[in-house]
């Protein structure tokens, strides 16, 4: 039998596997726009397919987690900035500190929630969608998170979007989980 890591505590992530379009750390995928100021973006839609695994038991997010920076040169981490995660399944975890509000995108409405990230070192930001599943989803409008962040006071439209992944925040099992296929379109 495969297994995940495994956590104390369903609040830690023992681990996030993940497919990334943009720039972390110096290094860029190919093809990549990113980084990009939130000001001038136009369009960004992404479609996802994955398979969730493990057992009713397990703790897990399936989730996109796009990334900030105050300033176009972020090549050593992301102080100061916003994490903003999206997730489109979910199970045995709830939002994180403060809500936030609601949004529908999709046809799916979502919960927002807030809390300091990285100990404080940036704002994270998770949409939780109100009927998590593992239902594919196809040309996800990734914008209109981005816009009610903007909207809402906690994303500064000067900002530069870094990076787009997409994958599983393991707490404990979920393994195994696939990623059918993964596509992201930023304007």
């Amino acid at each position: 039998m495969i297994s995940g890591p495994n956590c104390a505590s369903s609040s830690n992530v023992a681990s996030y596997p993940n497919i990334n379009y943009g720039c972390a750390y110096g290094a860029c995928s190919p093809g990549s726009v990113l980084p990009k100021q939130v000001s001038a973006l136009n369009g960004v839609t992404s479609s996802w397919n994955f398979s969730p695994g493990g057992t009713s038991a397990d703790s897990w997010d399936i989730a996109y987690d796009l990334w900030f920076c105050p300033t176009g040169t972020c090549n050593s981490g992301f102080n100061g900035g916003v994490e903003l995660m999206i997730w489109a399944d979910y199970l045995n975890l709830t939002g994180y500190q403060t809500p936030e509000g609601t949004i529908s995108v999709g046809g799916i409405k979502w919960d927002l929630w807030k809390a300091p990230g990285g100990g404080g070192a940036w704002t994270y930001l998770s949409y939780l969608s109100e009927t998590p599943s593992a239902t594919p989803l196809t040309n996800l409008n990734l914008l209109t998170f981005i816009q009610d962040a903007v909207t809402k006071g906690f994303l500064p439209s000067t900002y530069y979007l870094f990076q787009i992944p997409a994958g599983i925040e393991i707490r404990q099992g979920g393994i195994p989980f696939t990623s059918n296929s993964f596509s992201v379109t930023v304007q």
